[in-house]
């Protein structure tokens, strides 16, 4: 035992009692010692008041941080009139604590090595973790100094925890942090999630770092980053297993009160030597085009690096109902290839345009993905709903099978025509009602003027085309009036020509 530790006990000891009778007498000796018993953690309410009440939060790990003071004198001499001593607190010491009451449960060794939950080594504070208490109420811990001993003797202090419901940390880590590439910083968040009946006032992190694979401890500085948020960086130096801890001190009001506590959050996470990667692209350049059943065909360029066979799961973001098919993806090991996959949009929901993410993840995080959010823009207008690919071909074979297009999808129709010079002329027909039947009320002008010749080429000297939808269209030549006859016989098979809708 430390000598300053030591109470008046060694040597020999004689007592004499004189009693009339033979019953037997209890003697009990009361001694001091040297030693100041103090926990700074749990917190006390005051600062500086160690047998005040401590508050925990129910159901989390009960960080213990405790120790022994010895005094001395000041050495400052310029200071000894008004305060002689000076408080030291005293290492190589292996303190016990346990719960007492409301039932006595096991007790634990603290620890003051550099390891662990104990971030400095051989400065006279002991840490530990005891396990979680889950019941609300007052429990009694008991430190004993400068260990447990089960002789008679003992130098112990009883504290009180009251252990009730109050904000608890949470601690981010980023996704697939089962699996971080060597020498890559990532970030990672801390919130304290608001309560109604508990405001906060004030946090603090006294303690927090990394516990790196060879045990050594790597401090962490938090960032407050937006109300009751913290941000830290960290960037691990080799391969192995990590855990993150962070401490931070509370205070606040609620139903019992202003209180001071501290609570206590970790997450663990692994750096392998090598990380497998496998990198998602959009193999796509322009705006995709989805057909009348809402289906979007999405080509990917995929490149393994892995040496095994991987599989990838896809899934599309922020737009419920929605279907990729086929949903995974099997990746032989060091593959290369360009993949295509159906995204099918929610029914009834067909925007005319817009732009969706395409999400690609691996089960359990065991690769590295690079570009795992494709961004797809699409548009339900394809390059040509009708096209005629023969310059020989009448316009009004074009213009029927337009005008049937049209009123087949409910909305304007893109109709292609090739030219005689080898260009290609498109237009546009916007479904509406005359006669009973659905015809073209856009402009026609140009078909008009030819049906039987191919279409004049845009030139300055002719502006004029049929390539803008217009809901106005009643101010437009209807059609119906001039292909009344031409329509019955266009609409059926051509022997010559071709069209295809």
């Amino acid at each position: 035992m430390l000598p300053q530790a030591q109470v008046g006990f060694v040597g020999n000891w004689q007592i004499n009692i004189a009693r009339d009778d033979q019953t037997p007498t209890q003697i009990v000796v009361l001694t001091r010692s040297k030693l100041r018993i103090r926990m700074p953690v749990p917190a006390p309410i005051q600062l500086d008041d160690d047998n005040g009440v401590r508050f925990h939060p129910i159901g989390r790990p009960l960080l213990l941080v405790a120790g022994a003071q010895i005094a001395r004198s000041n050495p400052d001499r310029s200071q000894r009139s008004f305060r002689p001593f000076v408080y030291e607190w005293v290492s190589g010491m292996q303190p016990s604590v346990r719960v007492v009451a409301p039932e006595a449960l096991p007790a634990l060794s603290l620890r003051d090595d550099g390891a662990v939950v104990d971030t400095v080594a051989n400065d006279g504070r002991y840490s530990g973790m005891y396990p979680a208490l889950q019941s609300p109420g007052d429990y009694t811990l008991r430190l004993e100094v400068p260990t447990e001993l089960t002789a008679p003797v003992h130098i112990y202090k009883d504290y009180i925890v009251r252990v009730a419901a109050l904000p608890t940390l949470t601690l981010t880590l980023p996704p697939g942090a089962t699996l971080l590439p060597i020498h890559a910083e990532f970030a990672s968040l801390v919130d304290l999630p608001l309560r109604a009946d508990f405001a906060i006032s004030k946090v603090s992190f006294p303690a927090a770092w990394i516990v790196r694979p060879d045990g050594v401890l790597d401090p962490l500085k938090l960032v407050a980053e937006g109300e009751n948020r913290y941000r830290f960086l960290y960037t691990p130096a080799f391969a192995g297993s990590y855990r993150a801890s962070i401490v931070a001190e509370i205070e606040g009001r609620g139903a019992m009160g202003t209180i001071r506590y501290v609570d206590y959050v970790e997450a663990a996470f692994a750096v392998p030597a090598e990380v497998p990667a496998i990198a998602v692209a959009a193999a796509f350049s322009s705006t995709l085009t989805y057909n009348g059943r809402g289906e979007l065909t999405v080509p990917l360029a995929i490149d393994s690096r892995s040496a095994q066979e991987e599989q990838l799961e896809l899934l599309v973001e922020n737009m419920p109902g929605s279907q990729v098919i086929p949903n995974s993806l099997l990746v032989a090991a060091n593959e290369r290839l360009q993949r295509s996959i159906a995204i099918r949009l929610p029914p009834g929901a067909y925007p005319p345009t817009g732009t969706l993410t395409l999400v690609v993840n691996t089960p359990e995080q065991r690769v590295l993905l690079q570009g795992g959010r494709v961004e797809v823009p699409f548009s339900n207008r394809r390059s040509c709903w009708c096209c005629c690919r023969w310059p020989a071909c009448s316009a009004v074979v074009l213009a029927a099978c337009c005008i049937t297009a049209a009123h087949a999808v409910g909305r304007c129709a893109h109709c292609c025509l090739s030219r005689a010079d080898g260009g290609i002329d498109d237009y546009h027909v916007y479904p509406g009602e005359h006669a009973g039947r659905a015809h073209g009320l856009c402009r026609f002008n140009r078909w008009l003027s030819s049906l039987s010749g191919a279409a004049k080429p845009r030139t300055a000297d002719n502006p004029e085309r049929g390539d803008r939808c217009r809901p106005d269209g009643l101010k437009r030549p209807l059609v119906s009036q001039q292909l009344s006859g031409a329509l019955g016989s266009a609409l059926r098979p051509q022997p010559t020509g071709g069209s295809d809708t």
